[in-house]
C-alpha cells in the first residue's frame, strides 16, 4: 500500500479521471452516456458516490459546480435546524441543500450555489431538498445506500 500512495498517475489516468469528473457535471442522461463511453459498452459498472464528493467536485471544477458547506450542531430541535438552513439559503441565494451526519451531535449541510449545479448528474445522485429523489433517477439505478454512500448501477 505504501508504494501505491506515492505513485504518480499517468497521463492516461489523469485524462480518465478528468473525463469521469466532467461526466458528473453533465445532465443525468448525458453524464451516464459519458461514463458508459469511459467504461466500455459491455463492462458491468457501478458508481459509488459519497456526500462529501460534492465539495471535492466543486474544488475540481469551481466554474462549473457551485457548492458550499457549513457545519451545525444538533440541539434536538429539528425545526430550529431547518430554520438555520432556510436562513443560510436565503442569505447566500443557494438553490438547495443536503445533509451529512458527522457525529451524533454534528451535521454538515452542503448547499448548491446555483440552478445549473442542480441539473448535473452529481446533484441528481444525492437527495437534495425540493428536488427529485435519487430513487426516481432514470439514467442510473440506485442499488444500495448506507450512511453518506450511494451506490448506482450503470445500465
Amino acid at each position: 500500500e505504501s508504494d501505491l500512495s506515492h505513485s504518480v498517475p499517468t497521463a492516461q489516468e489523469r485524462d480518465q479521471f478528468q473525463r469521469f469528473t466532467e461526466a458528473l457535471l453533465q445532465p443525468p442522461e448525458a453524464g451516464e452516456a459519458k461514463l458508459r463511453d469511459l467504461i466500455g459498452p459491455n463492462q458491468e459498472a457501478y458508481l459509488v458516490i459519497h456526500v462529501s464528493d460534492l465539495y471535492k467536485l466543486g474544488l475540481l471544477h469551481p466554474d462549473k459546480f457551485g457548492v458550499a458547506y457549513k457545519n451545525f450542531v444538533l440541539t434536538g430541535n429539528i425545526h430550529g435546524l431547518i430554520n438555520h438552513m432556510k436562513v443560510e439559503m436565503k442569505e447566500h441565494d443557494y438553490s438547495t441543500y443536503t445533509l451529512q451526519s458527522l457525529s451524533d451531535r454534528d451535521i454538515r449541510a452542503f448547499f448548491l450555489a446555483d440552478e445549473p449545479s442542480t441539473q448535473t448528474l452529481m446533484a441528481h445522485l444525492l437527495p437534495f431538498t425540493e428536488k427529485e429523489p435519487p430513487l426516481n433517477l432514470k439514467a442510473v439505478q440506485l442499488v444500495y445506500q448506507q450512511g453518506g454512500y450511494w451506490v448506482y448501477k450503470l445500465p
